[in-house]
């Protein structure tokens, strides 16, 4: 039967939809592992270990180019510093790979849109404040303090809740009470091996400005995402963070510290020191660990904003909140291991704060099962074979047609024309008037004025269209088998959708 081909290669088309969605959320607390382990490694090499030096332990005052900062001035400095300059090569990176695939003109296009001012108001929110704030608690508290900040996805969903009405269900609220446990398990003075005081219980606070601050960007961006590549929201992200935070709020900070002579003096140091360690072969030059720490936040952040639309915000967050467990791993490998951060006369030692506790690794996992009991329902998830739409997954609302059954499309290209959109937006702006159509129907009514545009395949355009029914602004209304392997899966927009494309992108 016809149908049941068509059935069969539906469900098949799903579940592959939503499996790549989780493991690129997956894919993204690991890499944000490798971006924190790298930042960690960078603003603690060259001139940085001067900078921080001595201070650091005392906790009274810095001694930076010769100018005495407080305590307190000092953590903000260094923390703008060195999340500035990683946010800047993240941005190289990000646009360069844009261009590279042929994103760069919907990039600047998508800047000027309001998508794109969506995306730079998170940017200020995620990067000057959460990241410098994250940088801070890092420095101050060490590995440990990544848990904590790991709250985002409870924050994120508390504020979804009291903004868009989001669900907030007694499952979700037990989740949240897990995370803030695991958080008083992390601050507790049950450590063996770590000094408790008050420096690093200020990191642990610090570290909970960067869980807000990244809450409100996950459960804001949502939307710029939706209608935008992925690639370039990040890149959108990242320039707008960098910018700000390296060329506004970084000098701002030196010109309340009453020497702004010395940022320019300190943002060329902050690339000086040994390419290798002396009389060994292991790389120390902070260059290098901003370089790698810069292309693993831009992928990082990106595929949480793709995991985030494929597979649903608070699946795709909980996935992504698995970092809690991949920094300390990372920063254990990577600064304890390689650069030898953890000995102590020649062995490891937990004193170092990169050589984990038991408590400790007790305490992330703990962090870990309660994001995912707010995301996910763990009695449906085992219970049903086919993941549903509470969990992410979309729903396979759509009829099985008969091949042929479908029709013509109704969907026509009313853009002016001497302007183009970004392509996703093109997509989106065919169903602004009613009509539907599938992969092909959507490729032919774009086909004479976006042909020559390296985003136009038919993978990109389905997986468009499956992400814009995944967020809402579309849904199916049937799908057929017109040959063995061949599926044709038919969207028209939603009434609230229709609502929002005119009103965004229209």
């Amino acid at each position: 039967m016809a149908t049941d081909s068509a059935q069969a290669q539906k469900t098949a088309k799903v579940r592959s939809f939503f499996i790549k969605g989780v493991s690129i959320a997956v894919l993204s607390g690991m890499l944000y592992g490798i971006y924190s382990s790298c930042l960690l490694a960078a603003t603690g090499s060259g001139e940085w270990a001067l900078w921080y030096g001595d201070w650091y332990l005392a906790g009274s005052e810095a001694t930076i180019g010769g100018v005495v900062l407080s305590f307190a001035m000092a953590c903000l400095i260094l923390g703008a510093l060195g999340s500035g300059i990683n946010d800047v090569i993240s941005a190289v990176w990000m646009v360069a790979k844009a261009g590279v695939k042929g994103k760069f003109r919907d990039f600047l296009r998508c800047f000027k849109s309001k998508p794109g001012l969506v995306m730079i108001v998170c940017a200020i929110i995620g990067g000057p404040i959460a990241s410098t704030a994250y940088l801070i608690a890092l420095t101050m508290s060490g590995p440990i303090a990544t848990p904590v900040s790991a709250l985002c996805p409870a924050i994120g969903a508390l504020i979804g809740r009291v903004l868009f009405k989001q669900q907030l269900n007694a499952r979700m609220v037990a989740g949240i009470l897990i995370c803030v446990i695991a958080t008083f398990m992390i601050g507790s003075s049950a450590f063996t091996g770590i000094e408790v005081n008050v420096q690093f219980l200020l990191g642990l606070a610090i570290a909970l400005i960067a869980a807000l601050g990244w809450g409100i960007e996950g459960a804001v961006a949502g939307f710029g995402t939706s209608v935008m590549d992925y690639e370039i929201g990040i890149s959108i992200r990242q320039t707008t963070s960098g910018i700000f935070t390296l060329f506004v709020l970084t000098p701002a900070l030196f010109l309340a510290a009453g020497n702004l002579g010395l940022y320019p003096t300190m943002l060329f140091e902050a690339f000086e020191g040994p390419l290798v360690l002396p009389d060994t072969a292991i790389l120390a030059s902070p260059l290098i660990f901003f370089l790698i720490s810069g292309l693993a936040a831009g992928l990082s952040f990106g595929f949480w904003y793709k995991g985030n639309s494929m597979c649903g915000a608070a699946l795709g967050m909980a996935c992504n909140g698995a970092f809690s467990f991949w920094v300390p791993f990372f920063s254990f490998l990577i600064c304890g291991l390689y650069l030898g951060w953890g000995y102590v006369d020649g062995s490891l030692d937990a004193s170092t704060g990169y050589v984990l506790t038991p408590i400790q690794w007790a305490a992330a996992i703990v962090m870990v099962v309660g994001i995912f009991l707010i995301a996910v329902n763990p009695l449906k998830l085992f219970k049903e074979a086919e993941p549903r739409a509470e969990e992410g997954t979309p729903a396979e609302k759509g009829t099985a047609l008969d091949a042929g059954e479908a029709g013509a499309s109704l969907l026509v290209d009313k853009t002016p024309a001497h302007k183009l959109l970004p392509f996703n937006y093109a997509i989106l702006r065919l169903f602004e008037e009613g009509g539907q159509a599938d992969t092909q129907q959507v490729m032919e009514a774009l086909r004479p004025r976006y042909a020559s545009n390296r985003q136009f395949q038919e993978k990109t355009v389905s997986e468009a269209l499956m992400t814009a029914e995944q967020n809402g602004l579309l849904e199916e209304t049937g799908y057929e088998a017109t040959a063995p392997g061949q599926l044709r899966v038919f969207y028209q927009a939603t009434s609230e959708g229709r609502e929002m494309i005119a009103k965004y992108i229209g």
